[in-house]
């Protein structure tokens, strides 16, 4: 990756993403954070609360875990939302990818899956093929959505939890860690 973008959010799940960001070579311009308390996180410039003028030709990426407030962010935003791929992550050629998900290390998703806008994909987590993940779902580290498996929109799927074939998991929905549905 050869480009400059902008996060917003400066606590755990950034720090994570920084991390990858650094290690794919790509530049951050800034940090957006509405609860500005310092000038620098992880060493970049903290630019204060989001101002959709400043710097506003550069894509932007929502680090933010909590799936209610990533999607109150991303109706707020102006800047075009990217996607971050880990260069561990396995991802199926013909994977649709709505903008703004993030995909962490070890990930797999299988062939004819779809991702909703603003996902987050954590470390180890597996998606099967033929699988529709809504926008603003939270899969936990370890998790394993089998094939052909709805995740509602804002679902939280925990920590190495197992979601089973041919299952819906409706909107909003928190499947607690280790949970097998």
């Amino acid at each position: 990756m050869n480009l400059e973008l902008l996060l917003y959010g400066s606590g755990g799940h950034a720090k994570v993403l920084i991390d990858i960001l650094r290690k794919q070579n790509v530049q951050i311009a800034g940090i957006f954070d509405d609860n500005y308390a310092s000038d620098t996180f992880c060493s970049i410039k903290s630019i204060g609360k989001y101002d959709q003028h400043l710097l506003n030709n550069f894509p932007l990426i929502i680090c933010i875990g909590n799936n209610q407030k990533r999607k109150e962010i991303s109706k707020r935003v102006s800047h075009n939302l990217t996607n971050i791929i880990a260069t561990s992550a396995v991802v199926s050629e013909d994977v649709i990818m709505s903008s703004g998900t993030v995909i962490l290390q070890n990930a797999v998703i299988q062939s004819s899956s779809t991702l909703g806008a603003c996902v987050i994909l954590n470390a180890n987590s597996c998606i099967d093929h033929d699988c529709k993940i809504m926008d603003f779902v939270h899969i936990g580290p370890g998790a394993i959505i089998s094939n052909n498996t709805t995740i509602g929109e804002g679902a939280l799927i925990s920590a190495g939890a197992i979601i089973t074939k041919n299952t819906v998991i409706e909107p909003w929905t928190v499947v607690p860690p280790g949970m097998v549905i």
